[in-house]
């Protein structure tokens, strides 16, 4: 033992208590020692000098060994007591060591006092170590329950806590009214992170938390599911109104107050599933999952809420089944391109083409894009297919030039995911700077997504030679003015407006607007979904540039498109 023990030695003999302590001295124990032979300096000892062991004499005027050992266990439960006495009776000695004793040792043999000081040291020492391990464990153990239980930022339950709190409610039936289990989301969430930090963001996420928590008077009826999605469960009472607007008119009424942040007067947007018992189930987890679903419906749709319907079950199962059926296509190579002519406003020549794949399923047949490529973007296989159509389009562009035909530019479309992913930037810069002419479709709502970031990128395709144009213009929110400051070349008029320009002098009137505001950016107007002579007059007239439609010309296989090639004149034009 290095450090010195603090011995408590009870004795009314100074003699024999110099006996024992000489004992440890022999044996090289260090000890800092103290002498008390009444109750009174006894528990005062054990407040102010805190033995490490005390060792005691059987009986004593003014004092006995068996109290010393009952008031040492009431305060202290580790710290070793050995009896150091002339004689030990047999029953005092078994019952001494029933009352918590370490050992007892004769006055008669204190040769054996000091291993059993050390011994009782040790024992000690190695108790406490195996304690504070447990403790430390037991805390380790109350955290990891936390964590996996508990949100770590709003400190609400997590999905198994929720739902096991909630199947008791449920079971309870105490519920004046019918229980609805709801699921919000918070539109636009990521922005804040991006914006403002992870900091602002979960300052949010908290306030939503306490605000929810407010509205449904319970913290166990309120979950944080997953980024910025909550979900809770409240009685929804008879109302002559929906019981979704119900909802958001008088539950979600404290969510729709502006929210400080940082400084930053926030205002949130949100949509939410709802799922009611006991219809949509008889269980919190089947609840929760049906409004989730709902809520899924409703984020892909213009409803500010969707109730849960067994057909979204069906719905769902369908685009199981087709997002496997895509993965195989991409794995057997069962996508094709076509090409579909852009021709000047005269009609006479070729000024580009659009790549737009095509899915020819063994099982299926051919599939319209329509009903798999919003899969494609919400499962981001949209990342596989776009690289793939961009090679198969280079591929194509340098087959017919290598083979003398005259090739227009060709006009790929590009999803948000493609223009967030660095690999596939770098990839079309490089096809720029090749010198293939090559544009990017891309929607106005894609384009003013990050908008600073879409500048950058974009300003760096169009140096290395790349063409940016907008695709289904006329259907987001951006402004020409807002647009002449952005790198873009050119603009496609969204074939709704032309569907509808004989009929409406509205959209005859846009679509004027659109022409005249452009050219004098320099932007190259295209019109597409051009089906009608009488439309194809009409866009002469307002001077567009371009049109695309099945009027002249449907999308054709490769083979096919490079036949109409060498038979129409290709030409470029652009206004630069």
């Amino acid at each position: 033992m290095t450090h010195p023990i603090k011995v408590l030695v009870v004795e009314d003999s100074l003699a024999d208590a110099e006996l024992a302590l000489n004992e440890l001295s022999k044996a090289g124990i260090v000890y800092l020692a103290s002498r008390v032979d009444t109750r009174q300096d006894f528990i005062h000892a054990l407040e102010t000098f805190l033995p490490d062991i005390v060792l005691s004499d059987f009986s004593m005027p003014a004092f006995d060994g068996l109290s010393a050992l009952k008031l040492l266990r009431e305060r202290d439960k580790d710290t070793p007591f050995i009896f150091v006495s002339g004689t030990i009776p047999e029953d005092f000695a078994v019952q001494s060591l029933k009352e918590g004793a370490t050992d007892y040792v004769l006055k008669t043999n204190l040769r054996r006092l000091a291993a059993a000081v050390e011994r009782a040291i040790i024992d000690k020492n190695e108790r406490v170590s195996r304690r504070e391990a447990q403790a430390k464990l037991q805390e380790s153990l109350e955290r990891l329950h936390l964590i996996a239980n508990y949100d770590t930022i709003t400190s609400l339950p997590g999905r198994t806590v929720f739902c096991a709190h909630l199947n008791q409610l449920l079971q309870a039936g105490n519920a004046k009214h019918k229980p609805a289990m709801v699921v919000i989301d918070i539109e636009r969430f990521r922005l804040v992170n991006d914006s403002l930090g992870w900091s602002a963001g979960s300052l949010l996420l908290e306030a939503v938390a306490q605000r929810l928590m407010a509205a449904i008077g319970a913290k166990d009826a309120v979950c944080r599911v997953s980024a910025d999605v909550f979900a809770f469960l409240c009685e929804a009472l008879p109302s002559p109104v929906p019981m979704g607007d119900h909802i958001y008119d008088y539950v979600l009424n404290e969510l729709r107050r502006p929210v400080e942040v940082m400084g930053n007067e926030l205002r949130l947007a949100f949509k939410y599933g709802v799922a009611l018992y006991p219809e949509h189930g008889g269980d919190a987890e089947t609840l929760l999952h049906n409004a989730e679903l709902a809520l899924g419906k409703a984020k892909n749709s213009s409803d500010r809420y969707l109730i849960y319907s067994p057909t979204m079950h069906v719905r769902s199962s369908e685009f199981l089944s087709l997002e496997n059926k895509l993965r195989v296509a991409i794995a057997d190579d069962q996508f094709v391109l076509h090409y579909q002519p852009i021709y000047d406003i005269e009609g006479k020549s070729i000024t580009g083409i659009e790549a737009l794949v095509r899915w020819d399923s063994p099982e299926l047949g051919r599939v319209p894009p329509a009903e798999f490529m919003s899969i494609l973007e919400q499962t981001r296989l949209i990342l596989d297919i776009g690289s793939w159509v961009l090679q198969q389009a280079v591929g194509d562009w340098r087959e017919w030039r290598k083979k003398g035909i005259a090739v227009p530019r060709i006009a790929i479309n590009v999803s948000p995911h493609q223009l967030h992913d660095g690999n596939f930037v770098r990839e079309i810069a490089a096809i720029g700077n090749e010198g293939i002419a090559l544009d990017l479709e891309i929607t106005e709502s894609t384009l003013m997504e990050q908008i600073d970031e879409q500048v950058d990128r974009l300003a760096a395709l169009r140096e290395s030679g790349i063409g940016i144009q907008i695709d289904d213009f006329g259907t987001g929110y951006s402004s020409l003015s807002y647009i002449a400051n952005l790198p873009v070349t050119g603009l496609k008029i969204d074939r709704s407006f032309v569907a509808r320009m004989s009929s409406s002098k509205q959209n005859l009137k846009i679509i004027a607007a659109i022409v005249a505001l452009a050219t004098s950016l320099d932007l190259y107007v295209t019109a597409e979904g051009v089906e009608t002579r009488e439309q194809w007059e009409m866009l002469k007239n307002l001077k567009c540039h371009a049109l695309q439609g099945y009027l002249l010309g449907r999308p054709l296989p490769a083979d096919q498109m490079a036949s109409l090639l060498q038979t129409v004149p290709a030409r470029e034009s652009r206004v630069k």
